[in-house]
């Protein structure tokens, strides 16, 4: 009876055991995997922070974009490419061109 008693023990002991080492991997599988999340977690971060200047940029460049189209609307900018672009001058202006 003692070796049945005994066989018993070290079934017991080796499920045990199986079971540990099972329990044991699954965490060292868990900790390498959070340790990869993380560092995607924070590459993802990264990339947002630079998105988000980036759309800063974009929204500034709108603004001037927007400003400039109303500038060109006014008869001041007309005027000024009249002048620069087709050499239009008043009628009771003098043009004087530079000797080259």
């Amino acid at each position: 009876m003692k070796k049945k008693k005994e066989g018993r023990r070290w079934g017991n002991r080796s499920a045990i055991l199986c079971i540990t080492m099972v329990v044991v991997l699954l965490l060292v599988n868990l900790a390498v995997q959070s340790h990869a999340l993380r560092e995607k977690n924070a590459a993802y971060a990264e990339q947002e922070a630079r998105l988000e200047k980036q759309l800063a940029a974009e929204q500034k460049r709108t603004e001037e974009i927007n400003g400039l189209e109303e500038y060109m609307k006014t008869d001041e900018y007309i005027e000024k490419v009249a002048r620069d672009k087709l050499g239009l001058i008043y009628p009771d202006e003098i043009l004087i061109k530079p000797e080259n």
